[in-house]
């Protein structure tokens, strides 16, 4: 069973967050470790602020361990996510997977 942590279409390069939901390489502003940042009520206001205006989406069903801040300049989201802030930032250096399948 393979992973595919990015997908190409064309020069397009595509993140695998979790659950089947990928994000375009090109957009993620920064990644964003929870445990080290939750205390900071800068990150508090900024996520409740994303979470009333409808734009921090959930990607899994675990406890959020980060969130990636996204803009790709038609969308501007932010993603609550399992993974580690490595696993993520592996994601993006991997250069890997072609247009290969998620299996």
């Amino acid at each position: 069973m393979k992973t595919v942590a990015i997908r190409r279409y064309g020069d397009r390069a595509y993140v695998k967050l979790e659950n089947h939901r990928f994000i375009r390489k090109s957009g993620i502003v920064a990644i964003v470790d929870l445990d080290r940042s939750c205390y900071s009520r800068v990150t508090r206001n900024f996520l409740s602020c994303r979470e009333k205006s409808g734009r921090l989406i959930v990607a899994s069903d675990g406890l959020p361990r980060s969130f990636v801040i996204y803009d790709d300049g038609l969308r501007e989201e932010s993603y609550l996510s399992a993974l580690s802030v490595e696993t993520l930032r592996a994601r993006t250096e991997t250069e890997t997977a072609g247009s290969g399948d998620s299996r």
